[in-house]
């Protein structure tokens, strides 16, 4: 009978050797490891997203990864999945923002608020800087 598996290493080497075998838990255990920004990082999220569809943590965290490296068909693709949810609302006005669609990312900025006034109040910032420099 094979053991499981639970050192950091060695599920993170089964993201390239088996990572259908990998739960939600041990994906986001290894994601914990990479740099936000990193390929690995991104690799590891993306992983999550494609994997469970059906897991909004999953899906915005998939787009975050995607948006930090700048891959706006990607983090189109995993936000299409969770429009509604209130914790979606900075990565879709920072895709936004992206396209060249300021007004409409500082719309999803503002309503952030809620969720996340200090992030949300940065983006803003930014939104609006932009804006004013055209």
């Amino acid at each position: 009978m094979a053991t499981v598996p639970t050192g950091v290493d060695e599920l993170a080497a089964r993201v390239y050797t088996s990572p259908k075998t990998l739960t939600l838990p041990e994906l986001l255990r290894v994601a914990a490891v990479y740099r936000s920004g990193t390929e690995q990082y991104r690799e590891v999220y993306e992983l999550m997203g494609y994997r469970f569809p059906d897991c909004r943590v999953a899906q915005l965290n998939a787009s975050a990864a995607a948006l930090s490296m700048g891959d706006k068909e990607s983090a189109r693709y995993f936000l299409q999945r969770c429009t509604d949810d209130p914790r979606s609302y900075i990565s879709q006005g920072v895709l936004l923002l992206m396209d060249g669609d300021a007004n409409s990312a500082c719309d999803y900025f503002r309503k952030a608020m809620p969720e996340n006034p200090r992030k949300a109040r940065e983006n803003l910032s930014i939104a609006l800087e932009l804006m004013e420099r055209r």
